[in-house]
Parts: structure tokens; sequence; C-alpha cells
């Protein structure tokens, strides 16, 4: 959206507003946390999103939650790659490159 690929105000009210028309066709109701970004002030009138925010300064504990997520998943998907590799080695086939829907597949 910008040099630094943060979220802008126009990006997130367009997304927020796609969400909340979702939710009035499923007749839902939900409730949307999200922290003070300043794409995130003044925003639209919604009808089935309720949004609360997260207390001020917490990313930097909740954020280690997100590397401890990511490094799981880039180690089960080199353990299914590595799995792959010697499985065609053992087999004697070619080596192919892994393609991203193989990619999409492991990580599934």
């Amino acid at each position: 959206a910008n040099q630094w690929a943060w979220m802008t105000r126009d990006m997130f009210h367009e997304w927020l507003m796609q969400v909340d028309a979702r939710m009035k066709r499923a007749e839902r109701r939900i409730l949307l946390l999200i922290d003070n970004c300043s794409a995130h002030n003044m925003l639209p009138r919604l009808e089935r999103i309720q949004v609360g925010y997260l207390p001020s300064n917490c990313t930097a504990v909740l954020q280690p939650l997100n590397l401890g997520i990511i490094h799981t998943m880039k180690v089960l998907y080199r353990s299914h790659l590595l799995k792959q590799i010697l499985l065609k080695l053992s087999s004697r086939e070619d080596q192919e490159k892994v393609d991203i829907k193989q990619a999409i597949d492991m990580i599934a």
C-alpha cells in the first residue's frame, strides 16, 4: 500500500466494510480485536462488527507468539521437504524442484 508495506487507513476501511457486508449476508455478528495502529483510527459505521482495542504496548508481549508459530511451521515444512527428497533419492527418481502447489500441500 505504501513504500513501507504498512496498512493504510483506506485499505483497512475497504477491508472492514467487505467483512461487515459478509457478516450481514451471513446474519452474524463478530468482535474484532485490533491494535492502536494509526490506520485503525476513525472507523466507518459498522452494522455487524463490534471493534475492541488491544491494550497499548501489548504488541511486544504478543509478538513472540508469532515467532514460535512461524518457527514451528518452518520446521515441519523442512521435515516434509527432506522426506520427499530422501524418498526420491531412494527410488532413484529424478530430483525435481518443488513447485508452489507441492509446497502448499506440505504446509497444509
